[in-house]
């Protein structure tokens, strides 16, 4: 084999043949990295180092075999061949020891160039559309718009009817029964699928290849075709996703977000979904868009059945229509419609047809305007350039705003990344330490030998005590696929030759006469994690992690502060756009923060993230910094009775101060307004202050639809413009804040040839920063959105009843403050367009009802589709019965829920959930009233 691949030396695991034997078998996984042997060498407990070349090796048989000469037809010993790096201890060819330099530079993903090892990257501009030679090359896009009807008798959803347009960029916009010269060459332009093999057919068409001809390779028809379909992640898409998988043997590209398809790629065709850039029902679609002469109709979906197929005849029964799974104005609607067809002829297949072509054409004219505003607004095209909504308002900020070098990639562990892991070493020797005098990083400080910084050592029995974190020592248990990898922050290491630097310096400790206690990382978490003694004694610890900024993004604050009023004038508020508000004239950081963990100044000086220890006051009743504790968000003025959460309405807090301090990562903003509000700052553990500051970050993203929208004021009536832009307008502007957060999602590059699909998500270790989002910027946008509220539920205090992220119901009483209405950016609007609550209740957070004057009645369940069926059950009055308790838990049916299995096969079945009031973000006392906990 060797002499086949032209070289003198072939790997049987890699099947690849080379020259030297340094040049593949240093990175072989199958192959020994220390002495370089065809198998990898078993440790036996020990370390040895040859005092000639500096390796290190498992075992004395290792050391033994690099004297030997590795080859029959050479002389040359591994000891001869390979060295080690003085300052490094990189283990090396000695050809290229000569010419090694320690660190030096390291390439940076997301900059694509050579950077320095300790760079500092920022969210890259993207350039205009155009402006790319890749993009100048691009071919004619093609679009593929789908839609399935299936069939549920026996509980499987099976498609037996499959509308298909293929369209190109030029004609998108049009009727598919419109001529296009760009589309003539490929025939017509709507296909239609039916029967049980509809899936297989449209399977078949959408993957079909061009005839081989002599001199070419075939091709797919359909190749580059971007398919989209409305809810193809959680309905369309499972169909594909389960014939590419199980019948094509293809293993797909998918990005899933939970069972969700966010999107997919297989062969040359990229699956996407349209409900991720316009979040509402189909049905809506023309009215958005100003399609007037398009409407979605209704089709008795239980009727299709097998022996249904051919029926002609009266229109069949209502129920076959599901009009108890309509909300109720579409309920009514519906009967409207159905009395109208009383009398006619209902042919299934003609029906069934003309059903689904009207969703096809919908979701194809809708998806075009769509494209066309956006690509009219922000210059880029949402389909083919990005796979969400969200993704599109980021890429055109980063296209068309952003300054150059102004928002930071804040590093995924930090900018100290290996203090995560002193941290769980010092807790491991605090707690040795209870009976041994061990100096430590917190006590006393690390002890230095020679070269070598220790993590504990007793002076009385020359002990030293090494606490491994398995990423950065390259943990062979816990890293074993990434032995030969080249470690993500030590970028001049592989994980294995990081272990072996762990066993050079055991030995080199040894050798110096210390005795040695070693604990790896894993075997901490497993030990002292489930150790009730050790648990009570590390929450008594001082220690703090790192300041983490993901600990600062609290979101928006909803609650309920009063659960029933039927007294009053009240009124429901909302902040005309909040975040493009506070996104305009709100200041942010720009850039990369000092990272500051001792000598601190007043934290008034500081601008940015601070994590600290605060002491709230007491008889505030709307309080400042929010605090996470058992999985929710509390807004509470005691940590302990936020952790217990009294139901006595009776109680009150008698806790220490101790008792009731709580620890947390804030924005400076909200921080000062915390201490202003009567908070106390107990003790600060470090803070990012960012130097650089802009009001402007934004501006000019927002001003231009700003503008926007003023032009459409100033039209004169009857003015004919771009239908659409109103909604897309303030869904760009409010979209914005998600450049700011974003998580990075990830696949496997090359899946193994036998695994079909896995679903997963990466350590956190190896999770890379993500090139277009700051989750600073997203901590200061919500903080400053938080304040915006906060104003308001301060100066109403007690006659707040309910609030929401950017909205108020309250009770008006003239002669005190009132928020006053100037509907314009960040001002408040009246929801109810001058009409008045006479009745309101409420179970707690995103769970209220309410009656107005004009006989209006809104009630809003979370966790629940409200559609008719279950509006019967949870009513107002049920509600207000559950408030008072005069009844118990409600049970809500839903006969047709469907559901999908690990096969990617969706099934209808029916499905029972309890409603029933659970309040605990505050404490409930007399008369309905809350309070916060520790008041």
């Amino acid at each position: 084999m060797p002499g086949i691949l032209g070289h003198p030396y072939y790997c049987d695991h890699c099947d690849v043949g080379y020259s030297h034997i340094e040049e593949h078998r240093t990175a072989c996984p199958h192959r020994c990295s220390f002495c370089l042997a065809n198998t990898p060498c078993a440790p036996d407990g020990t370390c040895v180092q040859c005092s000639i070349c500096k390796g290190f090796f498992k075992s004395m048989d290792c050391y033994q075999r690099h004297l030997r000469p590795y080859s029959e037809r050479s002389r040359v010993t591994v000891c001869d061949l390979m060295g080690r790096c003085d300052r490094c201890n990189e283990w090396m060819s000695k050809k290229l020891l000569y010419k090694h330099k320690c660190g030096g530079q390291k390439h940076c993903k997301i900059c694509k160039r050579l950077v320095d090892e300790d760079h500092k990257c920022y969210v890259q501009v993207v350039p205009k559309h155009g402006d790319d030679i890749k993009d100048r090359k691009r071919p004619m896009q093609i679009y593929i718009y789908f839609d399935f009807e299936c069939t549920q008798e026996k509980g499987l959803h099976v498609p037996n009817l499959c509308v298909a347009h293929r369209v190109c960029q030029s004609c998108h916009h049009l009727p598919v029964d419109q001529y296009c010269k760009r589309c003539e060459s490929f025939g017509p332009r709507r296909h239609i699928f039916r029967g049980p093999t509809t899936l297989k057919d449209f399977m078949d068409w959408l993957l079909a290849t061009t005839p081989h001809a002599q001199g070419y390779a075939s091709a797919m028809v359909n190749r580059e075709a971007i398919v989209i379909a409305h809810n193809f992640k959680g309905y369309d898409g499972q169909f594909i996703l389960n014939y590419l998988v199980h019948t094509a043997c293809i293993t797909p590209t998918v990005i899933m977000n939970g069972s969700k398809i966010l999107s997919m790629r297989a062969l040359d065709l990229e699956f996407i979904d349209s409900f991720n850039y316009l979040p509402f029902a189909l049905a809506k679609m023309p009215s958005a868009f100003g399609l007037k002469e398009l409407k979605k109709g209704y089709f008795p979906h239980f009727l299709n059945t097998e022996a249904n197929q051919n029926y002609v005849g009266p229109y069949p029964a209502a129920s076959f229509y599901g009009p108890d799974d309509m909300t109720s104005s579409a309920r009514t609607a519906f009967y409207a419609w159905y009395e109208e067809q009383q009398g006619k002829t209902f042919d299934f297949q003609k029906e069934f047809l003309a059903y689904c072509i009207s969703d096809v054409d919908i979701l194809q004219r809708c998806c075009a305007q769509f494209a066309q505003t956006i690509h009219a607004l922000v210059k880029v095209y949402p389909f083919r350039e990005a796979i969400t909504f969200a993704s599109t308002a980021n890429l055109a900020y980063r296209r068309r705003f952003m300054p150059r070098d102004s928002i930071a990639i804040i590093p995924n562990l930090g900018y100290h990344p290996a203090r995560q892991f002193s941290l769980k070493a010092s807790r491991w020797l605090s707690w040795l330490g209870r009976d041994l005098s061990i100096q430590h990083a917190w006590n006393g400080g690390e002890v230095k030998f020679g070269n070598f910084t220790v993590d504990g050592y007793d002076e009385t029995t020359r002990t030293v005590y090494e606490f491994y974190g398995c990423y950065w020592h390259g943990c062979p248990v816990c890293f074993p696929d990434q032995a030969t990898e080249t470690h993500p922050h030590r970028t001049q290491f592989t994980y294995n030759s990081l272990y072996e630097l762990t066993l050079a310096r055991e030995l080199a400790l040894k050798e110096q006469g210390f005795n040695l206690v070693t604990l790896w990382e894993h075997d901490f978490d497993k030990q002292f994690q489930k150790n009730d003694a050790f648990q009570d004694f590390d929450r008594e610890l001082e220690f703090q992690p790192p300041l983490n900024p993901r600990e600062a993004l609290y979101g928006g604050r909803t609650n309920a502060t009063r659960l029933y009023c039927c007294e009053g004038d009240m009124r429901y508020v909302y902040v005309c756009s909040l975040y493009p508000y506070v996104l305009k004239h709100r200041t942010f950081p720009l850039g990369h923060p000092e990272i500051i963990t001792e000598d601190f100044q007043d934290v008034r000086s500081y601008f940015g993230l601070i994590h600290c220890r605060v002491l709230p006051p007491r008889g505030l009743y709307h309080p400042v910094l929010p605090y996470r504790t058992g999985g929710k968000l509390l807004f509470p003025l005691c940590r302990t009775c936020a952790e217990e959460r009294p139901t006595d309405p009776h109680y009150r807090c008698n806790h220490t101060h101790a008792q009731r301090r709580f620890t947390g990562t804030w924005v400076t903003c909200e921080l000062n307004k915390a201490l202003d509000c009567g908070y106390q700052l107990d003790k600060v553990y470090e803070v990012w202050h960012f130097p650089q500051q802009s009001k402007e970050l934004f501006t000019q993203y927002i001003d231009t639809f700003l503008k926007i929208k003023k032009k459409r004021l100033d039209f004169p009536p009857n003015t004919q413009y771009l239908t659409g832009q109103d909604e897309l307008i303030k869904m760009l502007e409010d979209s914005t804040i998600a450049l700011k957060g974003m998580e990075l999602l990830s696949n496997p590059d090359q899946p193994e040839s036998d695994m079909i699909l896995v679903n997963y998500e990466e350590r956190h270790e190896f999770i890379e920063e993500c090139p277009f989002g700051n989750v600073v910027l997203a901590a200061f946008t919500t903080a400053h959105a938080r304040l915006h509220l906060y104003e308001t539920l301060h100066s109403l205090d007690t006659r707040v009843l309910y609030f929401d992220t950017d909205s108020i119901i309250y009770q008006h009483v003239e002669g005190q403050f009132n928020p006053t209405i100037v509907n314009s950016l960040g001002g408040w609007t009246d929801e109810l367009d001058g009409d008045r609550i006479v009745k309101f209740m409420s179970g707690g957070p995103k769970n209220y009802a309410f009656e107005t004057e004009k006989g209006h009645s809104v009630q809003k369940v979370k966790g629940f589709t409200l559609n008719y069926r279950a509006s019967q059950v949870v009513t107002l009055e049920a509600l207000e019965k559950m408030i008072h308790q005069e009844i118990g838990d409600l049970q809500v049916h839903y006969p047709h829920k469907i559901f999908k299995n690990s096969r990617h096969e969706l099934h209808t079945r029916p499905l029972s959930k309890t409603y029933q009031i659970v309040y605990d973000k505050r404490q409930i006392i007399n008369d309905f009233h809350t309070l916060p906990f520790g008041y």
